[in-house]
């Protein structure tokens, strides 16, 4: 459950977005995507957008490029806070890649209600499910914790080709 200096004293606990959970409190894990991060200002988009992304945008209101660097900022720092904070709780690597390989999948789920162009959302490549990761880096020779590592870097930097339909270097 968020803090509450992250809510006004009259606001309803935010409930966890993920996977239901007996009360409704989000995990450790998951307390990322439901606080508020600080404001981090990138060389691409300057201070002003930096801010709008401390708050969840609202439906169907961000550009292309806009949810792209709401996407991209979102995997930077709340997912690798999400794999270092289950790290430190003990979890294996499997579990880990478990979490962020459908945490990435709610992101992308999420930013795509966020963009205006919904027709370009419906464009974007299909999401992979956990399994295909396994099965994927398994046939180039990864196995034990080498396969979930490889899974987990490759949850956290934003498709290069994607960024590139929508005009990000």
């Amino acid at each position: 459950m968020a803090d509450a200096s992250d809510r006004s004293p009259s606001a309803a606990p935010r409930k966890c977005i993920g996977k239901s959970h007996e009360n409704g409190d989000c995990p450790d894990f998951l307390k990322d995507f439901v606080r508020k991060p600080a404001p981090v200002e990138t060389p691409a988009a300057g201070e002003a957008q930096a801010a709008r992304w401390a708050t969840r945008p609202k439906l169907a209101s961000l550009t292309n490029e806009e949810a792209r660097l709401y996407y991209n900022y979102k995997l930077d720092t709340s997912l690798t806070r999400i794999v270092q904070r289950i790290e430190s709780q003990g979890a294996s690597r499997q579990a880990i890649a478990e979490r962020i390989s459908d945490l990435r999948n709610v992101l992308k789920i999420r930013t795509m209600t966020f963009m205006a162009d919904q027709a370009a959302a419906a464009r974007l490549p299909a999401m992979r499910p956990f399994e295909y990761y396994v099965q994927k880096y398994t046939v180039q020779g990864f196995q034990g914790d080498a396969l979930w590592n490889r899974i987990i870097k490759g949850a956290l930097p934003p498709n290069p080709e994607v960024n590139a339909m929508f005009g990000i270097k």
